[in-house]
Parts: structure tokens; C-alpha cells; sequence
């Protein structure tokens, strides 16, 4: 089987018991407003590369809104762009922020959960956390090198 086979049945399994009987509920990072409107050459050189990420925290215009506790902007491994906030949802706190590194993962500061966002899901791979990262949409034109972070 390959590896990205398991990893989705893996990612399918711990969904599944996510939703047992006590239920997840409602996440715990607050819907707050999101836009960002970067270009990678000019704002983010970092997303030139797959596993290469940006993170956003203070905004540089009136336009952004940057989320609960900032932005993070990853191209995946899959040559995909993802947006997550980077509040930790078992922590819900604007200033406990996670700490990406460059092997796809972030880990909070605080309760040491691990997310996978190298391949975009924001599923904990290890730590307490019971909810995903919250994601935005993303819109990424590939041909001018524009992304555009919403919700």
C-alpha cells in the first residue's frame, strides 16, 4: 500500500472516532474575518518551494484581517497553496500561536500538540488536540504568482 493511501485511511479512522458519542461540536477557534491578498514574489518568496510557508501576524494594510491569531500560507507537498490559522483550536488564544517547521508539521507552544500541514490538513499527528486547524480558502493564480486568504 502506499504511503498516501494509509495516510488517508489513517486521517478517515481518526475523523470517524472524532465523532463518537460525545460528539466534537462547534471548532474552538472563533469565525472572525480573513483577507489577505499577497504576491508570492514580492510578499512571500518562501512559497516558491514545496514545504516552503509564510506566516502573516501583523497586518501591513487596513485591507487584511488576519484571522484569530494570524495566518499561515504553506504550499503543500502536493504543489497545492493552504491557509491556516495559526491559533492552536486545543488552546482557542490569540497569542498562543503555532511553530512551523520545515518538515511539514507546526506544533503548539503550549500544549505540544504536532498538525500536519505539509499536506494540507491541519489533522493533529500527535498531542491532545481534539479539533483540526481551522482553514481558509485559498484562491492562487499559479500564472501571476497571486494568493488571496478568505472566509
Amino acid at each position: 500500500m502506499n504511503n498516501k493511501l494509509f495516510f488517508i485511511e489513517i486521517c478517515i479512522v481518526i475523523m470517524l472516532l472524532g465523532t463518537g458519542c460525545n460528539g466534537v461540536g462547534k471548532h474552538p477557534i472563533p469565525d472572525v474575518p480573513v483577507y489577505l491578498d499577497i504576491n508570492i514574489t514580492r510578499d512571500a518568496p518562501e512559497l516558491n518551494a514545496l514545504g516552503g510557508y509564510k506566516e502573516f501576524i501583523e497586518p501591513t494594510n487596513i485591507n487584511q484581517a488576519l484571522g484569530y491569531g494570524g495566518i499561515i500560507i504553506i504550499r503543500t507537498f502536493e504543489d497545492a497553496m493552504c491557509a491556516f490559522d495559526l491559533s492552536c483550536p486545543h488552546e482557542a488564544s490569540p497569542t498562543v500561536r503555532l511553530i512551523p517547521d520545515n518538515v511539514g508539521q507546526a506544533r503548539c507552544s503550549v500544549c505540544q500538540t504536532v498538525f500536519n500541514i505539509g499536506y494540507g490538513t491541519g489533522f493533529a499527528v500527535s498531542g491532545i488536540a481534539r479539533f483540526p486547524l481551522k482553514q481558509y480558502a485559498v484562491n492562487w493564480s499559479y500564472s501571476t504568482g497571486n494568493i488571496t486568504v478568505y472566509n
